[in-house]
């Protein structure tokens, strides 16, 4: 087995890109607890991009921080997986 390691890279939020077909839609109340959330303790996990940097989850997470005033975000870059693996 292989070492269970993340590397951890902060990246411009402007450098990240929304990916086209996320069918998360985020209501009032859940934009207001995130970013409460964040307030309160930051970004405590970080977003999922893939190597182009994409967004591949974390939407949300970005928006309110981003609104925070904050210009980068934590992440983590999947590599070697396959679109449909990505999705899942």
């Amino acid at each position: 087995m292989s070492a269970n390691t993340l590397d951890v890279t902060y990246r411009k939020i402007a450098d990240l890109r929304s990916y086209t077909n996320n069918p998360r839609v985020h209501n009032r109340a859940q934009r207001r607890k995130i970013n409460s959330i964040l307030r309160r303790f930051g970004q405590v996990a970080p977003i999922i991009i893939d190597p182009e940097g994409v967004i591949i989850d974390g939407h949300l997470i970005v928006e309110e921080i981003s609104s925070l005033g904050f210009d980068e975000v934590a992440t983590v870059t999947v590599r070697n997986r396959d679109p449909a693996e990505i999705r899942a």
